[in-house]
């Protein structure tokens, strides 16, 4: 956030599991942030 991003979906555990959240550059690239869930 420091260096000029956005956040459009903070970084949270998603209904199917996963964490995820997506980010916006200062470029306007969006960068979508994914930890799989631990596989039991």
């Amino acid at each position: 956030m420091a260096a000029g991003c956005k956040v459009l979906a903070p970084y949270e555990r998603q209904y199917w599991g996963d964490d995820w959240g997506l980010l916006e550059d200062p470029f306007g690239l969006k960068w979508a942030v994914l930890q799989p869930a631990a596989q039991a």
